[in-house]
């Protein structure tokens, strides 16, 4: 293998996997797992499978880098992203969402998160932004109201993150805490309302 091949093949490690210890490696597996059956459980037809289990996986792999790093790579958001839409459009053959909805979620994620990042760059990452249109894609597929529940899941969850670390004594004020995990969770539990409502 090249020296060019060897370098791209060690920066995708480093993005999927920021650290490879049994710990790390375990509570990934572990929510990764969780998010693929509950979702799955709910799906009202296996062709929902492949857009789930891809949500369940990026969304896991994404989490876990950036609780333990403060950032998510542009390769990450970008593979995540790509792989949304074939997934969602596989998807529509069950006929329970919309690829329109898809996208205009996707815009509406990441010019939400967008302007956020604006008026308070302290508060949310730049990767932050460029997860929002892969988010938005899964909630916005299955219609607004999936869409703003699982902004709103993703705000309430880094508020209660946030407020327990302080009163815990484990975060000081102007500390910055990984957005990317309550963003996740947001949109799981979001998905999972979703799917059970169906």
């Amino acid at each position: 293998m090249s020296a060019i091949g060897v370098a791209a093949k060690q920066n995708w490690l480093e993005c999927l996997f920021p650290r490879r210890d049994g710990r790390y490696l375990t509570v990934t597996a572990v929510a990764a797992l969780s998010a693929v059956a509950g979702l799955f459980y709910a799906a009202p037809s296996p062709w929902l499978w492949p857009a789930l289990g891809g949500f369940s996986i990026w969304s896991s792999l994404i989490s876990a880098g950036d609780a333990v790093t403060q950032r998510i790579p542009n390769l990450l958001n970008l593979a995540a992203l790509c792989s949304a839409w074939p997934l969602l459009a596989l998807a529509t053959a069950a006929g329970p969402g919309s690829l329109s909805g898809a996208g205009m979620g996707a815009a509406a994620a990441f010019f939400l998160y967008l302007a956020l990042w604006l008026v308070a760059p302290t508060s949310i990452g730049m990767g932050d932004v460029k997860l929002a249109p892969y988010l938005g894609a899964h909630l916005g597929y299955f219609g607004l109201s999936c869409w703003w529940h699982g902004l709103f899941y993703g705000l309430i969850v880094q508020g209660g993150v946030a407020g327990i670390g302080l009163a815990a004594g484990k975060l000081r004020r102007g500390d910055r805490v990984a957005h990317g995990p309550a963003m996740c969770l947001g949109a799981a539990a979001a998905l999972l309302e979703a799917l059970l409502g169906r």
